[in-house]
């Protein structure tokens, strides 16, 4: 034991002597009399032979391994020499102590004080007793008093002692600094010297509380005397002692600096509080340790629960990898604060657009401090911002920006346009440039009345403004103020020209008539509902009607969908998004009805726009589409609520005067607001009131209206239709009034109205007067024009279409490509909607589109112009760059359009006022191109050209199966050696890099219509996988390995375009391609006369470097009577077929397979079952032809 662990000393002695010994039981009484912890005796032969119950459970061992151990063991094998060295003075009669380190069974070093005295037997020492007490705890405390010690001596804090007399007794080096004392003056000053009155008998109270309780320490901050008188702030810790002669000891520390960093600490939180940002500190390891009440707040969970989370909870897998990478740069110095806009994921799922600022805090604890921004406001006024620079780009009002020195900062086109300026010109220039002296100092005022007042308003002021031509115009002017004492941001609207507001009170007051007639609430509900339906041209309308006991319920529908006819749910008022935005009396729109939480289902309506009618109920216009209203529709929604309203209020008998006062007044108020000119004649038709719509669209002055003849502003037949009207009125046949015509303005010009009246109430029955209304319909004739135009633009689009769809019904009769180009120019250039066409196609080695097919009133056309073939060319028009792009090109206008300018004289002389040209192509091939003249400009519409790329892609597609048609009907076929000298191609690469060889042995075609190669390759898979991945390779879209043996690997690989796709889209069969040291050689077949050079070219352009090495005659294609499988082909679908070619050249044929059928459905991007349908209907063909035939 002992000696097996190589340690031997005194103490050890033979084994074969311990019969001689004598049993320790004689001696365990006396030692256990004695004992308090751990208790051994073992003999000189190592072998422990008594213990106690705390031994075996200190160390771990059953009483069976103790039995056995060696006690050398017991220690750790540091401790071992030492040990062995106490067992000798044992063995020479010493009683020995040592502290050891006890190891136990689990491995745990555990410090003991053990002691060890020899026991004899006729004076020879035959064992040893002992004991071991854990000093674990006595060590603890004697480094922590040799801490303290320390820490007396080099601890910035002052400590002192007082004795009984409360006078200083002891200090150490840092109390003599704080105090400014020299040692020698210190010692002997009573404690109350250092301290005012008020701290001296606070610290008393706290001495006396201290010796009543069983407090032991007390801390007190105060402001320390010094020497000089000065005072610092300091923190006091006193305890009180009983020893030596001493009363009390204490601590004082200087809290200057924690006093600052309180009140910096203060100060930081109350900001942190104010900003309402979100704060949060993260360790080294990014987990969150502390954080504000704010960023709780943000993630919308307790603080609780966001500490020890890690900050990649809060935001997705790429912004926390870009945090980390922040974090980092930090840790480097490369940044100090570092800044990035993300989403934060709350507790809900939903997302927080935020800000976050992020740096270094320099301690131990902690690692990233972040200051967390919500910019949801800041987002939202970004877009508004965006909407409104849109708007202000738009908008027809002049808008400005206006600093402290009245000089302008900002305007838009509309601005300058206004006033007959550039911008360039406007900018810089003092207000009264643009505008009169009185109109200035008006503005002026208006802007510190607003600012005075507090106002969050808009102020409006009207002036006289003056153009660059020094003419003077009315304008209206809103503005507000900007920060400053005289900027402003405003709004300019010619007030001459009231053609916006016309347009949409046209639009809100339509119906306006029909509701002022109706006489109960349910009829104003109807009518409201009807009206607001046709005028939105939304899909329903509704109105709820609010009872007595407090509900919304539905009276009335109007809608053109059918699906929508059934009536809507009852609310109760502050029930549902409904009652509650009828309670709260505020326009709503709800984006997508399918986000509510609502039992009913609303069909297909997805979006709505709810008007609360206060006191009535609640107007609803739904739409089937989402998103589908804006704050326009709310505003003139809101508008017509107020209309409707008016007419509840009309209609409510029972309303009491001072209503009918206040709705009165309310009017009064929409007439001098609204746009729309409103007029006041007496019983001699002599104007008495307008509103300032009408003084604006008349142009007259204000004064001069009175009293003049309201008959003067309109013309004959208006005057003779209100008079006819006025007299039915009259008679009590109807109480309104409308006649449309033509108003005369003070400046002679005729403005198309619509003229709204009805009479003046009097008592006796006579023609009082009559009130009116007069709307601008000038847009609404407008739109009613464009409306025809477009019907009349419909109509030619339609046989358009039907003569696209003509000429592509009459392509299946055309054998050839030239039959194929002259079925197209015949439609075309034969119709009525065009004046001229032709067919024609850049041939290799000329410079010039060739025509090959031409009809129309334009052949002269072709004689007088050369139209170049290659984009470069320094006269290139639109055919070179349909040619290049392979897309349609459309000259709207001949006589304007720059890229027709070579051509523009001779095409107007025949005529041509806009030409399109569209490509034949097929795929990756384009066969040719079609130009199109027409005799009006703008004559292809969007509609338009997409029916001529169509005809485009059909006739490409023509031409394509065409001259496979002929490949095949070709009796002895052209044959033909290419020879690519290092292509652009994959497995080009792959023959030159890796130094094997490559050949094609088949392919299939998947259901998107891609091609599957499979490829033959003599280098080891692994190299070709490799080459595959290294950068600036032309890598297939997919790359599999099929099977591999002791020559070759099979690929299958999937490439677009490829060498073959481009030969079969060209109309050329492959037979055979094989590349070796980067030449690939490809030996094909094509039909007599076909254009090889062409092919060659297309090639070139795809993958380089071709050259024609040979070309001969075939030898015919093979007889069907020699050929087994002859019309097989014929009865394969194209699915069927690529089912089977990919089955067969995957090796699923082989055994064992090489390719698993989900592995050849993959490649075809069909399903396992729809792959194995294919290829049983395929085997099925060729096994029917194969014994059908007579085979056994």
């Amino acid at each position: 034991m002992s000696r097996a662990l190589g340690q031997q000393g005194d103490w050890w002695v033979d084994p074969d002597s311990r019969s001689e010994w004598p049993d320790p039981e004689d001696a365990s009484q006396t030692i256990l009399d004695t004992l308090t912890d751990l208790y051994y005796v073992f003999d000189r032969s190592g072998r422990l032979v008594d213990w106690n119950e705390k031994f075996e459970a200190v160390l771990g061992y059953s009483e069976e391994t103790l039995a056995e151990v060696d006690p050398l063991t017991l220690v750790t094998a540091r401790d071992r020499e030492r040990m062995v060295d106490a067992l000798d003075r044992v063995a020479a009669g010493e009683e020995v102590t040592a502290e050891l380190h006890l190891e136990t069974a689990d491995g745990r070093e555990i410090p003991h004080e053990v002691t060890a005295a020899p026991l004899y037997e006729d004076d020879e020492v035959w064992g040893l007793a002992g004991t071991a007490r854990d000093v674990s705890d006595r060590r603890e405390r004697e480094r922590n008093l040799s801490r303290y010690k320390s820490l007396l001596e080099t601890v910035g804090d002052g400590v002192y002692v007082l004795d009984e007399d409360l006078r200083v007794a002891k200090v150490n080096d840092a109390m003599t600094d704080l105090s400014g004392y020299d040692r020698e003056e210190i010692l002997g000053m009573h404690f109350s010297a250092f301290m005012d009155a008020e701290t001296v008998d606070r610290s008393r109270r706290l001495a006396r509380a201290m010796q009543e309780t069983d407090r032991t320490v007390e801390t007190i901050e105060y402001d320390l005397v010094r020497k000089d008188g000065s005072s610092i702030p300091v923190e006091g810790r006193f305890s009180l002692i009983s020893d030596e002669g001493y009363a009390t000891i204490g601590l004082v520390r200087d809290i200057t600096a924690r006093k600052e960093r309180e009140r910096d600490l203060r100060r930081y939180k109350s900001l942190l509080d104010t900003i309402g940002d979100g704060v949060y500190v993260a360790d080294d390891d990014r987990y969150v340790r502390k954080v504000n009440d704010a960023m709780a707040e943000m993630v919308d969970a307790d603080r609780e629960a966001v500490l020890g989370r890690h900050v990649s909870e809060f935001t997705d897998p790429g912004t926390a990898e870009r945090g980390l990478g922040m974090s980092e740069a930090l840790k480097r110095g490369e940044e100090s604060v570092t800044t990035m806009e993300f989403d934060l994921h709350c507790e809900d799922g939903t997302r927080l657009p935020v800000e976050g600022r992020f740096g270094l805090v320099d301690d131990e604890e902690y690692s990233t401090i972040g200051l967390i921004r919500d910019i949801t406001e800041r987002k939202e006024r970004e877009r508004e911002l965006e909407r409104y620079e849109t708007i202000l780009e738009t908008v027809g009002d002049g808008v400005y920006v206006m600093g402290d020195d009245l000089r302008v900062k900002e305007a838009n086109d509309t601005l300058a346009d206004l006033f007959g300026y550039e911008i360039e010109t406007m900018m810089g220039e003092h207000l009264t440039e643009f505008v009169t002296e009185e109109t200035a100092q008006q503005g002026i005022r208006r802007r510190q009345e607003v600012v005075e007042r507090d106002e969050k308003t808009v102020a409006t002021i009207r002036g006289t403004a003056i153009d660059a031509d020094g003419e003077s115009f009315p304008i209206e002017v809103r503005f507000m103020p900007l920060e400053g004492d005289l900027a402003t941001l405003g709004l300019v609207r010619d007030v001459s020209d009231r053609r916006e507001r016309a347009k949409l009170l046209e639009q809100l007051h339509c119906g306006t008539r029909e509701l002022m007639a109706a006489e109960t609430h349910h009829e104003v509900a109807e009518t409201a509902a009807e009206v607001s339906q046709q005028h939105f041209a939304f899909a329903t309308t509704g109105v709820r009607m609010v009872t007595d006991d407090g509900r919304l319920e539905p009276v009335a529908v109007a809608t053109d969908d059918e699906r929508l006819d059934e009536m809507p749910p009852t609310y109760a008022v502050g029930e549902g998004f409904v009652g509650d935005a009828y309670e709260r009396g505020e326009s709503m729109i709800v984006d997508d009805m399918r986000d509510l939480d609502t039992d009913f289902d609303y069909g297909p309506a997805r979006s709505a726009l709810l008007l609360p009618i206060e006191g009535y109920g609640m107007l609803s216009i739904a739409s089937t589409e989402p998103s589908a209203f804006d704050e326009r529709h709310r505003e003139l929604g809101r508008l017509f609520a107020a209309d409707v309203e008016s007419a509840f209020r009309r209609a409510d008998r029972e309303e009491q005067l001072r209503e009918r006062t206040e709705e009165l007044q309310r009017y009064a108020t929409l007439v001098e607001t609204m746009s729309d000119g409103v007029y006041m004649t007496d019983e001699n038709h002599d104007v008495r009131m307008v509103n300032g719509a009408a003084e604006a669209k008349l142009g007259f002055d204000p004064a001069s209206f009175e009293g003049l003849d309201a008959r003067w502003f309109g013309a004959d037949d208006v005057v003779e239709k209100a008079r006819e009207q006025r007299e039915a009125m009259l008679d009590g046949e109807q109480s309104v009034g409308t006649v449309e015509g033509t108003l005369r303005t003070a400046a002679g010009e005729e403005v198309p109205v619509e003229n709204r009246f009805s009479l003046l109430p009097s008592d006796d029955g006579e023609f009082a007067g009559t009130v009116g209304v007069v709307r601008d319909i000038t847009e609404r004739k407008e739109s009613e024009r464009r409306l025809r135009n477009q019907r009349d633009e419909l109509e030619t689009l339609n046989r358009i279409n039907e003569l696209v769809q003509e000429t592509i019904g009459a392509l299946a009769a055309a054998a050839t490509a030239e039959e194929i180009e002259e079925t197209v120019c015949d439609r075309l250039g034969g119709s009525s909607l065009y004046r001229f066409a032709f067919t024609g196609v850049g041939r290799p080695g000329t410079e010039f589109v060739e025509p090959d097919a031409w009809a129309g009133e334009g052949a002269a056309y072709l004689d007088a112009v050369e139209i170049p073939a290659d984009p470069d060319h320094e006269r290139a028009a639109l055919a070179a760059e349909t040619l290049d792009t392979g897309e349609v090109t459309v000259v709207h206008d001949v006589e304007s359009d720059p890229l027709f300018e070579p051509f523009r004289d001779p095409a107007l002389e025949h005529g041509f006022r806009s030409v399109a040209a569209i490509p034949f192509t097929h795929r990756t091939v384009t066969h040719g191109v079609l130009v199109v003249y027409a005799d009006r400009p703008g004559a292809f519409s969007d509609r338009e050209i997409k029916a001529f790329e169509v005809l485009g892609e059909m006739v490409g597609f023509a031409i394509s199966a065409t001259q496979n048609r002929q490949l095949i009907e070709s009796d002895v076929p052209i044959e033909m050696t290419l020879e690519l000298d290092e292509p652009d191609t994959f497995f080009g690469t792959v023959s030159t890099n890796l130094d094997c060889a490559c050949r094609l042995l088949g392919s299939a075609k998947a259901s998107s219509g891609a091609p599957l190669h499979y490829v033959a390759v003599t280098a080891p898979p692994e190299d070709v996988h490799a080459l595959a991945e290294e950068p600036g390779m032309p890598v297939p879209d997919s790359l599999r390995l099929v099977t591999e043996n002791d020559d070759h690997a099979v690929f299958e690989a999937r490439v677009e375009p490829s060498i073959t796709s481009v030969l079969f889209e060209s109309g050329v069969e492959p037979l055979a391609i094989e590349a070796e040291a980067g030449e690939v050689v490809v030996e094909a077949a094509a039909p007599r006369g076909f254009d090889l050079r062409a092919l060659t070219e297309r090639l070139d352009e795809r993958f380089g470097g071709v050259t024609l090495a040979a070309k001969r005659e075939g030898d015919g294609w093979p007889d069907a009577a020699d050929d087994p499988c002859a019309g097989v082909d014929d009865k394969l679908t194209d699915r069927q077929r690529a089912a089977l070619s990919a089955a067969y050249f995957a090796g699923y044929f082989d055994w064992p397979r090489a390719s698993t059928a989900e592995a050849v459905a993959d490649s075809l991007d069909i399903a396992s079952p729809t792959f194995h349908q294919h290829l049983r209907h395929a085997l099925g063909k060729l096994l029917s032809a194969y014994f059908d035939d007579g085979r056994t």
